[in-house]
């Protein structure tokens, strides 16, 4: 009975002479009861106790990493970006490598991107377009800072598809096609049947104007999907622009057999 306990442990907290022992137990009791929010309060100071600890000791090392994680669990939940926030960039001074907090910390400045664009949008629609190129330059700054932790975790997870996916989605974003175009192509050899990438490559390649390679990727989206005209007309234009006449041709056929 995670709450009976709870009432018990935290009346026993002044008392104890193992007072980290009982926070841990309090933190994770109300985490085993999906109540994040009162966690956070135990499980903080639990760690601050930690990190007074021999860090140079692996297992201490280790404790406070493990325990920090769970910490930005905590704050998610809770909606807490911002000390969530803090709370990786403390990992990854103990673990530069730590990809779970890399990459919190990428979708955390993503985050923080979508909310300027949200808000410059807003400001644009209001016609105060000075308010709007400052909050668009935010949402730039935060979708670079972003991409500096997704690719450092793309490089240390070359296999993960969801990292090369978010990776590839990044640099698209930003204009950089180069990068998106190897993320994509990634993706497309470690889950090939995700259509949605092969249109994500086809589309990069089109700004790189790699037009056969572009041709090449959407004929993969075309074969999934082969009543889509959108997809055949741009397939079809594809076919126009690398001279591929008879290729061409067939698009048009089932274009107008439509």
């Amino acid at each position: 009975d995670f709450e009976n306990s709870n009432k018990w442990m935290i009346a026993a907290l002044d008392k104890t002479d193992d007072r980290p022992s009982v926070l841990s137990a309090i933190a994770y009791d109300y985490i085993g009861q999906d109540e994040y929010c009162k966690a956070i309060k135990y499980l903080s100071e639990f760690i601050e106790n930690l990190s007074s600890g021999d860090l140079t000791n692996d297992t201490t090392r280790n404790n406070l990493i493990s325990n920090s994680y769970n910490l930005t669990i905590c704050y998610n939940r809770c909606e807490k970006l911002d000390s969530a926030a803090i709370v990786y960039r403390r990992i990854i001074e103990l673990d530069p490598k730590h990809d779970k907090a890399l990459t919190g910390l990428g979708r955390y400045f993503s985050e923080t991107a979508r909310f300027a664009a949200d808000s410059a949008n807003r400001y644009r629609g209001e016609g105060d377009t000075a308010s709007a190129s400052k909050w668009m330059a935010m949402r730039d700054s935060e979708f670079d800072s972003a991409l500096v932790y997704y690719k450092i975790v793309f490089d240390l997870k070359p296999e993960d598809v969801r990292t090369a996916e978010d990776y590839g989605i990044l640099s698209y974003i930003r204009g950089n096609y180069e990068a998106a175009a190897f993320a994509f192509a990634r993706v497309s050899e470690l889950s090939p049947d995700n259509i949605s990438n092969w249109t994500s490559l086809g589309d990069t390649y089109i700004n790189l104007k790699s037009f056969k390679k572009a041709a090449d990727a959407y004929e993969k989206v075309a074969e999934a999907k082969p009543d889509d005209r959108d997809i055949l007309e741009q397939l079809r234009d594809l076919y126009v622009e690398t001279k591929q006449s008879q290729k061409k041709k067939d698009i048009e056929a089932r274009l107008k057999a439509l």
